[in-house]
């Protein structure tokens, strides 16, 4: 689970339904009773129509008067009659971004509720019922998993999976939510249980809500988003569940990596027999920039390197550092060196060092052609 790859994976278009096709679903899932089904429907309608996803370089000015967007849906499903408009109202209450907007959709529900199924009635019982974090030995990234129940029976419990990508600025990059306890999540994540690279841990319900809320706001700051067939759809549905949690949690604590720590990894290495060929100002100075990346940008330990980690340093070196053409092609060189040398001291399974080096060694001749025709 927690070493996905890094790159953007764009969302399927978005096909909005309006009309009797959206109500006609709507009215389907509301029936099945399966209320997560339906809150993840309603969910990624909330979704996208939440200005926060918009991009900023095509947003009109609002017109004084004339709603749009969420508020726009809002007036229309008021103005719907049955089971499948009284269903999504019901939802919406609960999955508004804005507090106002929860407010004034709760009272249109309310005037609604004996339209709804007898399974839906009461959805405010939601509650998270256990959280853990599913982190992997090199650090790419961790799942935050939450278990989620509804006080409508046994059956109305899902699980929140949520990957936050260290290697990219811990940002959400991917989250889902499936109608299974989190225990069943567990088991199904591809061996995950007994991986020996991954390790489950439960976390406080606070420190569980930092983290994600701390990964979103990073994450809703870029452009463009990260994006995926489950992700930003569920987000309504997630912040839903984070409001239930206390706040006053923990999040990412980055270690600090300062001069003296730096100079004690460098000559721990140049000490070292992989290191020693290579120790001279050229090498030195392409090891601080690796170090730079790896604490600064990427998940924290230069220590750690994974397939993904290498490929996006030797992405980012001729993009961000300034140096001769030579001195940068001394990079895969110094990782082939650096690579083991780490993880001997981080005591990192000698098949994920395999797994680093072949991807180094096949992304090498694209590196050598992009520092060549750099100016």
């Amino acid at each position: 689970m927690a070493n996905r790859r890094h790159d953007r994976r764009r969302a399927p278009t978005r096909h909005h339904h309006g009309g009797p096709d959206l109500l006609d679903e709507a009215t389907r899932l509301a029936s099945a009773g399966e209320p997560f089904e339906l809150l993840t429907f309603a969910s990624g309608l909330v979704a996208a129509l939440d200005p926060r996803r918009a991009d900023p370089r095509s947003r009109a000015p609002a017109t004084a008067g004339t709603p749009r967007g969420l508020e726009a849906f809002v007036e229309a499903l008021g103005g719907s009659d049955g089971p499948g408009a009284a269903a999504l109202l019901a939802c919406l209450a609960r999955l508004a971004p804005d507090p106002s907007m929860r407010e004034r959709v709760r009272a249109l529900a309310d005037a609604r509720d004996p339209g709804l199924p007898p399974a839906l009635r009461g959805l405010d019982g939601l509650t998270v019922t256990r959280a853990v974090t599913v982190s992997h030995v090199l650090g790419d990234g961790e799942d935050v998993m939450l278990e989620l129940r509804l006080g409508l029976g046994p059956g109305a419990v899902a699980t929140a999976a949520v990957y936050i990508d260290h290697d990219l600025g811990t940002v959400v990059k991917d989250a889902f939510v499936v109608p299974v306890e989190l225990a069943g999540a567990l088991v199904a994540g591809a061996g995950t249980l007994t991986d020996p690279d991954f390790v489950v841990a439960d976390v406080k319900d606070a420190d569980a809500r930092a983290r994600i809320v701390e990964a979103m706001a990073l994450g809703d700051s870029t452009y463009p988003p990260y994006e995926s067939a489950t992700w930003p759809a569920c987000q309504p549905l997630l912040e839903w569940a984070l409001r239930t949690l206390p706040e006053g949690g923990e999040g990412y604590a980055r270690a600090e990596w300062d001069d003296e720590a730096r100079d004690a990894l460098a000559e721990g290495f140049f000490a070292s027999p992989a290191g020693r060929a290579l120790d001279d100002d050229a090498h030195r100075d392409l090891l601080d920039a690796l170090v730079w990346y790896k604490t600064d940008y990427g998940a924290g330990d230069p220590l750690r390197w994974s397939a993904v980690s290498v490929e996006i340093a030797l992405d980012w070196l001729p993009r961000k550092v300034v140096g001769l053409e030579g001195q940068l092609a001394l990079a895969p060189g110094l990782l082939r060196a650096l690579i083991p040398y780490g993880h001997a001291e981080r005591g990192i399974r000698h098949e994920l060092t395999a797994r680093a080096l072949t991807t180094l060694d096949r992304l090498e001749p694209d590196f050598f052609r992009r520092v060549a025709r750099r100016p």
